[in-house]
This record gives structure tokens, C-alpha cells and sequence, in this order.
């Protein structure tokens, strides 16, 4: 009688059953595990019960048992030169298994309903949990599914195939046949557990059975890999169309790199492989990144695959990148074995590392670019340096792949592994609000940004800034009434104090919640705020609002703490929580109002309006502007000098300019040329978009349109205020570095689209200063810089350099000084 088991393996290559292989897969995953949860630990501590920490604590001493078993295992095998048993495999997998089962019962109850709301939620803890788990139990399950038999191999491929169908529909008769097998409880799930184990065994016997069938038929491998590396992966990409699960890869490039990783193990058979064998063994590690991420994504879900293949037959897309994942790694392995013997194992082994990087290298390179670009833009927008160059050297087409990936992540959208890894290259943390998504836009593009929804958390991400609040229960009534106010208000060096004392009740016989909305009026603004504490004024802390919206909400909904919360909702309202208001409680909070005092002041809460005292008067207002008085004996010592205009003709060259300006520039010159005439002494064109582009070399006049105006592609929004900015700093170098130009003073001409401008609260004062130029013509008597037809030099007097004026920074273009003596014009 022929023995059941074979004493060699015929199934699984040699280098899978190395201890050296296990240590990898079944013991390096598991101390990565251990460092993880024990940093878990640490941050929970102090909110953790004697329960949990006892949970908590017996998870470790699991993790560090199957660590060190694993250790002894692979060493006993290392001290017999042998192969890893199988005997050892069943242990680990058993220990694997009896621990995610565990977590699996425990995971809503190791964190405090607190912290679960944004350190770490249960449902990310499980994942976390499987993801690193699954390498062991996967290696350790395909090992005892490779065990040799004695029978024929084509008898036991018929066998496996036929158990891996028959199996799924015993266990779909089953659950249908049982009903309600809720009354098992978990004896069901570990009976679901166990067939789930035994199916997967089944299944990746079949397929490593039969790719060895194949091997060495150029028509079984060509259907085998034609089944398993193209039909089964497209197939489970249609089902994804559906069923987004784990995440959404409806995306071209996903189609397109299946149907090339299918051609690449085409080109790995033996009758294309030899023509250019080294390229053949390239593209096969080139891909293989591919086949190992979804391998990876798709791993942790394997102990769900039989009740998915009960469900419609979705556990095709489960196990469809299994079936890759044996596929690719077997081509790889017997491609290596057959090319030894021409080529060198460095050079091997150096192509295949060379390969490998390709598509990750890509990935992060594009993510570097994307990020060095997004910055950029910011750092253009935001915080414009005017000593640089004006243009913007980023790529357009790169930005708006940034920006809406920014999009993408801050509304939820969530790619396993990739998405925390392009975060972690190019967001960092970043989040914009919808306000200067659209500034950025508008620049670059010349629109609104779509509008982005927050949205939430996916569970086998690590960005704890998309945690999904799930609360144990709903939020609270908002019940509670403001029973009175009471003002203490006092007024100095016309400011005036003012402290509303609330006082709160709940007429009803639930805790509940109050609310309060209070209309600001202008000039008046929140400087203080106190809630009473069991006696106890406790002072709030000003805070960004998201921040404390959060704080409140997670006391409010998951501890027994007093939170009050007194935001902006909106530039003149404020809206006032507090919770809770128990039973037939009465609660007092206050808020501190600092106002410009006036009589006709109305601030009011609820029907109790401020008292304002009775000796309050109005402010003063200044009204007018700066003047200065000059002897008429000083200003007849200087003569008049008549200052030309030097034109600027800013070109709006944005999305939404005009396709073709001569007749706009002809018609905004009109009036300019009819005033000025022979006067004007040059010009300049200023392209402006989301760049601003100014001529090097000024234009004489008259002007040759057909010369002048810009020319190429339209593309952008329009920032006139940076426009502004150029050609005041354009100017004032042209007066300093020529002569002639001291006696100009710049004159915009402007030819605009019906586009939108941009605005970016740029510091023009800091740029259009009058004084600095005024207290140089005091000095060297230059002809000041201030705009006007004529005006004269020398007009400053000594106390204007130190005087107030300093203050005033005025935006003038076209601001006109004359006197006493002088010919003038008209302001």
C-alpha cells in the first residue's frame, strides 16, 4: 500500500520552505505588531480600566509567546539544515489564527469611548491587527496546503478542484438551511472560522496543482496565465464598478497596468522569453510591485472569502490577486532557475532590484513633484516675494493633480497604503479651507474650486485626521431655557467692559443641552468667558473653532466632564453651549464684551439688552485726509518741474482676457493720448495672469501695437494687485537708474477681460509708501514720487520726516501736488 504522504516536497519551490522565509513572513510582521499595540497602550493609559488593561496586556503576552515560537521553530530548523516542517506551520497558524479570533471578540472593548473618537477607533484597530497578522497565517496556511500526497497529480487536482466548489456550497446549504444561528453565537463563527481556513487551503493547492499541470505546455501556461492573470483580475475590476470594496480602483491606469502584467507573463514563456531573456526577467520585477500591492490590500481579507463567495460569488474579488500572487511569484521562480544557466546570479539579482523600484520610484517621484509644486503655489499665492522673479515656475497640469488629490483626501477618498503614503510625501498634515481652495484656483485656473465635503474616516487608514466619530448614542436634547441676565458694565478712555452673567435652567426631567445664538454688532468683540463649575468659575480658552467644536463634542458624548463652548458662527454671531443641564437644574456662564463706547450701542441676550450708562458719549470721527502748510516765500524758492506720464499697459491675459486687445488698447489710449499727447515719455506692457510679465526694455512712442501686445496661450486667473505691485517697484527703478524717468510718474492703462479678479490681500502699503521718497527729495532734492501733472521739488520740511505721516501709507496713482506760484492741474 502506498504511503498517503510523500517524505519530500513536489509542490512548493524549496526557498518558500525556508526557515529563513518564515522568519520573515511569520516572525518580523509579529514584532512590528508588538511595537505597534504597545504604542497604543502607552498613549491610552491613563483613560484605560482594569479591564482593558487587562485585555490590552494579555494581547502582548500572546504576540511576544507567538514571536518567541516562532524564533525557537526557525532556529530548531536551522540546527537540522532542513526545511521548515509542516508540523511547525500548523502551530504558528493556530497561535495566529486563536489570536485575531480573539481580537476579533475583544476590539470594541480595549478603547474608551473617548479616545475612540479620535486616537484610535476599534474598527482601525482590527484592521491593524489583520494586515500584519495575515503574511504569517497566509505563508504558514499555503505550506500545509502544499503537503505532497501519494496519488497521481492530475487525480489530485480533480480532487482539490472539486472539494473548492463543493465546500462553498455545503456551507451556503448549511446557513440556509440553519435559519437564525444566532443561537450559536460564537461557536459559529469559529465554525465559519474553520471552513473559511480550509477553503482557502483548497483553493491555493488547486491553483499552485495546477500552474504546476501547465508548466511546460506553452498552451496550459498561456490559459493559465490568461485565466489567473487577466480574466480573474478584470473580472473582480468590474465587480469593484459595483461593489467599491476595500476601496474605489476604478481608474484607467489600474485597467491599463493589469493588461500589461498579464503581457509581461506572456512574455515570460519560454518561446519569447529566449529572445531577449534579460528584458523578459526585467519586466517581470517591473510588475511585480503591482501584483504585491494588491496582494497586500486584498490580504487581510482573505478569512472573509468564503462567506463572499456565499454572497454572489464576490470572493472572486478577494481572491483574484491571490491567484496573481501565486501566479507571478511560481513565473518568477522557474524564469530564475532556467536563466542560472546562462546568466550570472549579481547581474540577476541586479536587474530584478533595478525593476522592482520602477513603479514604486514612479509613485514617489510624482508625489515629490506634486508636493514641491503645491507648496510652491502657496508660498506664490500667500506669501508672494516681490524681490523674486514674478512667474510662477510651477507646472499648471501638475497643480491641478495636487490640488484635487487634496481634494480627494480631505473629503475621505482613500486608497489602502497609497493614499498614507502620498499624504505623508505631500500633505503632511496640510488641510485648506474651501476659501483658499478657490484662491488657488482662480489663480492658477481661473475658477471656483469644486466644493470639497469632509468626509469620513476609512478604517484601514492611518490617518487618525480622518477618524470617523461614531458615538455610543445620539447627541442630547437642546432643552434648556435662559432663565436671566444680569449685566456689569463699566466704561474707560472710551472702551467699554461689559459682562453678561447667564443664568440656565432645565425644566425638564432629562439632562439636556442649552443653546443661545447672539447678534454682535459692529465694534464690539468677545474678550472673556466663564462657566460655573460646582461652584468653580472656570475661564475658557481661546482656541481655533474646529478645535473646540471637537473638544466639546467628544466631552459632551463620551465623558462625564461640564464642557461649554462659545464660538463665531458667523463675522457678527456667536452661538453659546453648555451641557449638560440635569434634571430641574439651574447653571450660570458668562461672556465678556469689550465695545467702542457709544450711546446708541444695542447688544442684547435673549430679551435682556445692555444697559449702556448714561455718560457715555459718541466718538469723535476723523474725517479728510493729511494736509500740509507751506510758506508761500519757500515754496517761490523752488522752481516748477513738470513731470511726464509713463505708461503701463497692463494686458489681462487670463482665461477670461480678451482673445484679441488692439481694439480695447486703442480705445483705453484714446483719452490718455488726447490729454497728453506729445507728453507721454514711454511705456511698458504688463501681461498679467496668474504671472505678471513686464517688458525689460521700455517702448518709445507713439506705439506699434501689432509689436507690442503679448502674445501665446491665455491660461489662468488675473492678480492685479501683484500687477500693481510690479509696476510700482518697475517704476521705481526706472527713477532711480535714469535720469529722465525721475521726471515720470506711472500711468496703469488697463485692458481687461470680463474675468474674475483675483484678490490676495497683498501689503501694497509697504510697496506705495510716499514718505521714504518724499524724505529723500528733502535730502537730495529729487523730484519726489507722489503722481500729479506738475508738482514741485523740495517741499519737505524736516519735522515730516519724523512726523506722523510716517503713518500714513497711501495708495495714490495719479495723486496731485501744487501751490502757490506753480502752474498746477487738476486733481
Amino acid at each position: 500500500m502506498r504511503p498517503l504522504f510523500k517524505s519530500r516536497s513536489e509542490i512548493l519551490p524549496a526557498v518558500v520552505r525556508k526557515p529563513g522565509f518564515f522568519l520573515i513572513t511569520s516572525v518580523m510582521p509579529v514584532f512590528l505588531l508588538i511595537m505597534l499595540n504597545a504604542g497604543f497602550l502607552w498613549m491610552l493609559s491613563s483613560q484605560l480600566d482594569k479591564e482593558m488593561c487587562w485585555r490590552w496586556a494579555s494581547m502582548l503576552v500572546i504576540l511576544i509567546l507567538l514571536m518567541g515560537a516562532g524564533l525557537y521553530l526557525i532556529r530548531k530548523s536551522r540546527r537540522r539544515n532542513s526545511l521548515f516542517p509542516v508540523r511547525y506551520s500548523f502551530l504558528l497558524l493556530m497561535g495566529g489564527v486563536g489570536y485575531l479570533a480573539l481580537v476579533t471578540f475583544w476590539h470594541e472593548y480595549l478603547i474608551p469611548d473617548a479616545e475612540s473618537l479620535w486616537i484610535l477607533d476599534s474598527g482601525r484597530l482590527l484592521a491593524i491587527q489583520f494586515t500584519f497578522l495575515m503574511s504569517a497565517v497566509f505563508h504558514n496556511v499555503l505550506q500545509i496546503a502544499c503537503i505532497p500526497f501519494s496519488f497521481k497529480r492530475g487525480n489530485d487536482l480533480f480532487i482539490t478542484l472539486l472539494a473548492s466548489v463543493a465546500l462553498p456550497v455545503m456551507v451556503y446549504v448549511f446557513v440556509v438551511l440553519l435559519g437564525d444561528w444566532s443561537f450559536f453565537g460564537g461557536v459559529f463563527f469559529l465554525i465559519i472560522a474553520g471552513f473559511t481556513l480550509i477553503s482557502m487551503m483548497l483553493i491555493l493547492r488547486a491553483v499552485t496543482l495546477l500552474y504546476l499541470k501547465c508548466w511546460g505546455s506553452l498552451a496550459g501556461e498561456t490559459f493559465l496565465i490568461l485565466f489567473l492573470g487577466l480574466a480573474l483580475p478584470m473580472g473582480g475590476l468590474l465587480l469593484n464598478r459595483k461593489i467599491p470594496f476595500p476601496a474605489d480602483y476604478q481608474q484607467s491606469v489600474v485597467y491599463v497596468l493589469t493588461g500589461l502584467n498579464a503581457l509581461v507573463l506572456l512574455l515570460s514563456l519560454r518561446g519569447f522569453r529566449s529572445r531577449l531573456p534579460l528584458v523578459a526577467w526585467f519586466l517581470q520585477w517591473a510588475f511585480f510591485p503591482f501584483t504585491l500591492y494588491f496582494f497586500l490590500v486584498f490580504l487581510p481579507w482573505l478569512p472573509i472569502s468564503l462567506l463572499a463567495m456565499i454572497a454572489l460569488g464576490a470572493g472572486f474579488l478577494i481572491l483574484a490577486p491571490t491567484g496573481l500572487m501565486l501566479l507571478h511569484s511560481l513565473r518568477i521562480w522557474h524564469t530564475r532557475r532556467e536563466m542560472l544557466k546562462e546568466v550570472s546570479p549579481p547581474v540577476l539579482i541586479g536587474v530584478a532590484i533595478l525593476g522592482f523600484l520602477i513603479l514604486p520610484g514612479g509613485f514617489v517621484g510624482r508625489a515629490l513633484q506634486d508636493r514641491s509644486t503645491l507648496h510652491e503655489a502657496i508660498s506664490y499665492v500667500f506669501e508672494p516675494d516681490f524681490a523674486a522673479p514674478s512667474g510662477y515656475a510651477g507646472r499648471p497640469e501638475v497643480l491641478k493633480r495636487a490640488l484635487k488629490n487634496l481634494g480627494k483626501h480631505y473629503e475621505g477618498r482613500y486608497v489602502p497604503y497609497l493614499s498614507d503614503l502620498y499624504d505623508a510625501l505631500v500633505f503632511q498634515g496640510l488641510v485648506l479651507p474651501q476659501s483658499k481652495m478657490d484662491l488657488l484656483h482662480q489663480t492658477f485656473f481661473g475658477e471656483d474650486a469644486p466644493e470639497y465635503k469632509e468626509g469620513e474616516w476609512h478604517f484601514m487608514s492611518t490617518s487618525s485626521r480622518r477618524n470617523f466619530r461614531n458615538p455610543r448614542g445620539g447627541p442630547p436634547s437642546t432643552r434648556g431655557v435662559l432663565e436671566d441676565v444680569d449685566w456689569e458694565v463699566s466704561h474707560q478712555d472710551g472702551v467699554l467692559t461689559a459682562t453678561a452673567i447667564l443664568t440656565l435652567h432645565n425644566p425638564t426631567a432629562t439632562p439636556t443641552e442649552f443653546v443661545q445664538h447672539i447678534s454682535l454688532p459692529d465694534g464690539v468683540w468677545v474678550t472673556g468667558y466663564w462657566l460655573d463649575v460646582e461652584g468653580i468659575r472656570k475661564p475658557g480658552r481661546i482656541t481655533e473653532r474646529k478645535t473646540a467644536t471637537w473638544v466639546y463634542k467628544t466631552i459632551r458624548d463620551a465623558t462625564r466632564r461640564d464642557p461649554g463652548l462659545l464660538v463665531y458662527d458667523g463675522p457678527d454671531a456667536l452661538e453659546l453651549r453648555v451641557f449638560p443641564l440635569a434634571a430641574d437644574e439651574t447653571r450660570t456662564t458668562a461672556i465678556t464684551f469689550s465695545a467702542i463706547a457709544r450711546p446708541d450701542l444695542q447688544l442684547s441676550i435673549g430679551e435682556v439688552r445692555l444697559p449702556v450708562p448714561e455718560d457715555v458719549v459718541s466718538p469723535l470721527s476723523l474725517k479728510g485726509g493729511y494736509s500740509l502748510s507751506i510758506p508761500a516765500a519757500a515754496l517761490d524758492a523752488y522752481p516748477p518741474v513738470e513731470r511726464r506720464p509713463f505708461l503701463y499697459l497692463v494686458v489681462d491675459r487670463s482665461v477670461h482676457g480678451l482673445e484679441n486687445p488692439e481694439a480695447a488698447v486703442y480705445e483705453a489710449l484714446a483719452p490718455i493720448v488726447e490729454k497728453w499727447g506729445d507728453q507721454i515719455a514711454g511705456c511698458r506692457v504688463v501681461s498679467v495672469n496668474h504671472t505678471v510679465t513686464i517688458d525689460e526694455v521700455p517702448w518709445a512712442w507713439p506705439l506699434d501695437l501689432e509689436t507690442v501686445l503679448p502674445e501665446g496661450p491665455q491660461e489662468g486667473g488675473l492678480l492685479l494687485e501683484r500687477a500693481v505691485v510690479r509696476m510700482v517697484q518697475d517704476h521705481r527703478q526706472l527713477m532711480n537708474t535714469d535720469t529722465s524717468g525721475a521726471l515720470t510718474f506711472p500711468l496703469p492703462v488697463w485692458i481687461l477681460g470680463d474675468g474674475q479678479i483675483v484678490r490676495t490681500d497683498l501689503p501694497l502699503a509697504h510697496w506705495m509708501r510716499e514718505v521714504p521718497e518724499w524724505k529723500a527729495a528733502s535730502e537730495n532734492l529729487a523730484v519726489p514720487w507722489g503722481g500729479g501733472a506738475r508738482t514741485r521739488t523740495g517741499l519737505v520740511a524736516e519735522n515730516w520726516r519724523a512726523g506722523s505721516c510716517e503713518k500714513h501709507h497711501a495708495f495714490a496713482i495719479g495723486f496731485m501736488v501744487g501751490g502757490a506760484g506753480g502752474k498746477g492741474g487738476d486733481p
